[in-house]
């Protein structure tokens, strides 16, 4: 039994990053390993995030590298487990007819704000994917085609996606769903690297903790660091599961 892939014609849900220093030469296995996790950006703007996030944070580039490349490991590997964890212990069987096999929706939420975290792939490396609820019954998502919105009733996702709420109040719930909202027609952000210090465009899990931070809610990001993940953001200690959708 495996969880239908998550995957869209304009969804690059999570694309990795890499970056190079005069040091760091194409040699470099921190480097290639990188280049190969990278998907929808180019090298030059690869090389250019890691110099500009090297310098404003004051680290070497060689550091943020290997910052940015224990990030894809973590990332890869913790939605592995949790992969193989909603399989077998959440899943049923998938139902002989063909209309029940389509890919489920997300459907509505307990309050607005709430967030979804679902299965993905981009390139056969399995990662994740998140968006927010404006309303109970409307989503946000930044996906390759740009931020989007939704009845979420007809927004499909991945089997053994993962609903939670957001340990804060409700009117900073609905600010964040509305904050999100409001950044729909954005571009998509193809670079993950350091994309908590940059607004516009945004990748998914950078909308959803944007929009909790611009908002005064908590922090999302559950490892902290330049950048945030999907996995980071369903890690949060500030979110409660309540549903899976099998």
């Amino acid at each position: 039994m495996r969880i239908a892939t998550y995957l869209s014609a304009t969804c690059a849900c999570l694309v990795l990053f890499s970056g190079i220093s005069a040091s760091a030469q194409e040699g470099d296995p921190r480097i290639n390993e990188l280049l190969t996790c990278s998907t929808g950006a180019t090298r030059s703007e690869l090389e250019t995030a890691i110099k500009e996030v090297a310098a404003s944070s004051g680290q070497s580039q060689d550091a943020i590298i290997d910052e940015q490349l224990k990030e894809c490991r973590d990332e890869i590997a913790a939605s592995r487990e949790a992969i193989e964890n909603i399989e077998k212990t959440t899943l049923t069987p998938r139902s002989s007819s063909r209309k029940e096999n389509r890919d489920p929706v997300v459907g509505q939420a307990r309050h607005a704000g709430d967030i979804w975290w679902a299965p993905a792939t981009t390139a056969g490396v399995q990662h994740g994917h998140t968006g927010i609820y404006r309303t109970t019954t409307t989503t946000v998502e930044a996906l390759g085609g740009g931020v989007t919105a939704n009845i979420a009733t007809r927004n499909r996702t991945a089997r053994g996606t993962q609903k939670k709420y957001v340990l804060t109040s409700q009117k900073i719930r609905n600010a964040a769903g509305e904050w999100a909202y409001n950044k729909r027609r954005q571009k998509y952000r193809f670079l993950f690297v350091a994309n908590k210090t940059s607004r516009a465009p945004y990748n998914c899990s950078q909308l959803v903790w944007a929009a909790y931070i611009e908002s005064g809610g908590p922090d999302l990001d559950s490892d902290g660091g330049h950048t945030v993940m999907p996995m980071d953001i369903r890690n949060s200690p500030h979110t409660r599961w309540y549903q899976t959708i099998n």
